[in-house]
């Protein structure tokens, strides 16, 4: 693959070579030293998920090696961008008052090595605020009470009971019993237990997943063990399957 990519960059045919990653660090090095050429990384980044996949070491890394470095999932899913009520809480405790989807790009821009964020935006009004957070984003804005105010959003959802440490990468689908796993979890059940708001946990269970999203309910799931082995978190996926159906009985 690396060297068809060489000769289409030889040829004009494209500009810049790169990787999409979702795994454990270790093996993001290997890529990145697997190529000498490669000029950007796409990783999955954000305050919550600072020591899952390439974590904070990775963009370091990245950039060590004269690479540019785009970051996916900033919101979490939109997590981030409509937190619980206990997370927003935190974040104010050091008196620091900021829209939540722009605390989670600030973190980023923050990172010096860090080229860009792909954020998803579902309107003019996302991509207007976006802009503005932009205009006054650069390397090493934050501020030591912001810092702290982000330390404390973490212990905030950490600490919350019964909560589940998904990413939402999807690496653990196709499932074979197509259970919506990376949905579930991330998506739905979190946002339940910090929201406490089940009208609208099963809305989001079984009516609106988008087409890429959708899946058969938690309690599809047989303990067959297909996901375990592609977890970068290592969760015990039927056991929390197991947790949700219970919640949502289904």
């Amino acid at each position: 693959m690396i060297e068809k990519i060489e000769k289409l960059k030889a040829q004009g045919k494209i500009r810049f070579s790169g990787f999409s990653f979702h795994d454990r660090l270790e093996l993001f090095k290997e890529v990145v030293e697997a190529n000498s050429n490669w000029d950007f990384c796409l990783i999955q980044h954000n305050y919550l998920d600072f020591e899952y996949e390439a974590g904070v070491l990775g963009p370091k890394y990245a950039a060590a090696n004269g690479m540019g470095l785009a970051v996916m999932k900033p919101a979490r899913t939109g997590f981030l961008a409509n937190l619980p009520e206990v997370m927003r809480k935190a974040l104010a405790s050091t008196g620091v008052h900021k829209p939540d989807n722009e605390w989670a790009l600030d973190y980023l821009w923050d990172i010096p090595e860090v080229s860009v964020a792909v954020s998803g935006m579902g309107s003019m009004k996302d991509v207007e605020a976006n802009l503005e957070y932009a205009s006054r984003a650069k390397p090493n804005m934050l501020t030591p009470a912001e810092r702290e105010a982000l330390g404390n959003a973490i212990r905030a959802y950490r600490e919350t009971p019964g909560h589940i440490d998904c990413t939402g990468c999807y690496k653990c689908i196709p499932c074979p019993h197509n259970v919506a796993i990376g949905y579930i979890f991330a998506y739905v059940y979190n946002n339940y237990l910090l929201h406490k708001n089940m009208d609208r946990a099963m809305f989001d269970y079984t009516v609106s997943m988008s087409p890429i999203q959708r899946g058969a309910p938690a309690s599809a799931c047989t303990s067959c063990g297909a996901c375990l082995a592609k977890c970068p978190q290592g969760l015990n996926i039927p056991e929390h399957l197991k947790t949700v159906a219970g919640t949502f009985g289904k």
